[in-house]
Order: structure tokens, then C-alpha cells, then sequence
């Protein structure tokens, strides 16, 4: 994990050049056909630098959430994460570009993989709300249908990709919070904690939907700290 501080003037370089596309913080996003949105909010404003934050997708169709349990273990329903953390910068928020990873079967195991995005598939809005408690993603579904591995496994890892998922278009998302220090599941969105096993229902990628309440958002009774607690999101997507 990355623990540096990034300097304002240094985070508005950031912005300008992209790490995928950075924007004026707005709710009043457009959706171009084919992309899907992500909106995240916690109770208190967002700690990158102590707390991860993951958007998990199970695109297999087999309508199973990928729960939060399954992060640091058997990786069982994962099929896609984006994974938001890593800094926390002056102005709020998560300021870091989001890291997209593709879980692939490799051997007798699942592994987490890191693959290429290009900077023109998503767009990045750190601190969405202003007040440093909200994040929204915007990227093309496409994404999903040809990512490949950034770097090769070692020589005696072969990895072949899950099956495809350019026909599936019923897809079950999850978002939860990650203890940056050793990535164990802090808050599950399907409705408690890191041992949640309530699922979550499964949207369908070939039509229009905004979707204000996707999760099972509840009141946390386990004392974490409010960059942790979940408060709420959105789900838009169009075909």
C-alpha cells in the first residue's frame, strides 16, 4: 500500500493529466450507452490511507453475490473488483484512480489479477458530494469482455480467464470496506458486517436503470469508524 500524502498542487496535476478521467464532482451524471455507475457514501468523510474501498461483480450469471467473506479467502462468486484506496489527500475523500483486477482460475485456485484499463473507459470522481464522503465511478461494461492480465504469473501459474461474460448480462454487485493494512473485510453493503450472508439481487445489464438503494444498508453496532461505515449508494446503468 502506498502511505505517501499528495501535496494539493501535486493532486491537481493528477487531475489534469488523468489516471483515467477526473471531473468536476456532480449528481448529474449522463450515461452513455454501454456504461454503468457506481455511486459510494460513507457516514463519515472516506480514509484511503487506513481503509479500502471494493465494488465487487459476480458477471457469471449464476445470480450468487460475491460477499465480503470471500475477499482474503476463496474469492468464490468474484469475477470482477474495482478496488478505490491506497491515499488519502488534504481535500477529502479518495483521490487515487481506481485499480480494476479480474479474478482468473489458476491451477487448482482463483487468483486476483490487476489488468490494463484504458484511461478513456472510466471516469473518476473522488469526493462527489463535496464533503469528502462519496465516490462515483462511471465505465464501460465493455471492460469486462476483454481484460487481460497487466503482467504474466510466474512460469508454473498457468491462468485461464472465467468464462466469458460479453452474452451475461445479469450481474450481481456487491461494495464493502477492506482494513488497508491487511485487506480483511471491515463492512459488507448486503447488510452487516464482514460475515454478511444476506444476498443481494442480481441487475440486468441489457436495460435502463438508476437505482438509488442497491444495498441493504444497516446501522453498524460493531464500533467501526465512520470512513468505514457504509451510508448508502447508486447503481445507473445503460444498455
Amino acid at each position: 500500500m502506498f502511505r505517501r500524502v499528495i501535496a494539493p498542487a501535486f493532486a491537481l496535476m493528477l487531475t489534469l493529466m488523468g489516471c483515467g478521467r477526473y471531473v468536476t464532482p456532480t449528481t448529474n451524471t449522463a450515461l452513455g450507452s454501454g456504461n454503468m455507475l457506481i455511486r459510494l457514501t460513507t457516514v463519515g468523510p472516506m480514509d484511503c490511507a487506513n481503509y479500502n474501498y471494493a465494488i465487487v461483480f459476480n458477471t457469471s450469471g449464476n445470480g450468487q453475490t460475491p460477499f465480503a467473506n470471500a475477499y482474503a479467502t476463496s474469492l468464490l462468486n468474484y469475477s470482477f473488483v474495482w478496488l478505490i484506496g491506497t491515499q488519502n489527500v488534504s481535500q477529502g475523500g479518495c483521490s487515487v484512480a481506481p485499480v480494476l483486477y479480474q479474478v482468473f482460475q489458476v491451477n487448482n485456485g482463483l487468483a486476483k489479477l490487476p489488468v490494463a484499463v484504458p484511461t478513456s473507459s472510466y471516469t473518476f470522481t473522488p469526493n462527489s458530494n463535496g464533503l469528502g464522503s462519496q465516490f462515483t465511478l462511471q465505465f464501460q461494461r465493455s471492460l469486462f469482455y476483454t481484460a487481460a492480465p497487466i503482467a504474466s504469473p510466474s512460469a508454473n501459474v498457468t491462468p485461464t480467464a472465467a468464462p466469458t461474460t460479453a452474452s451475461q448480462q445479469m450481474w450481481n454487485i456487491n461494495v464493502f470496506t477492506l482494513d488497508a493494512n491487511n485487506n480483511n473485510a471491515i463492512l459488507d453493503a448486503g447488510g452487516g458486517g464482514p460475515n454478511n450472508a444476506v444476498p443481494l439481487p442480481s441487475v440486468n445489464t441489457a436495460i435502463s436503470f438508476d437505482n438509488t438503494n442497491p444495498f441493504n444498508v444497516s446501522v453498524d453496532t460493531s464500533g467501526a469508524p465512520a470512513a468505514a461505515q457504509i451510508a448508502g449508494g447508486e447503481i445507473q446503468n445503460t444498455p
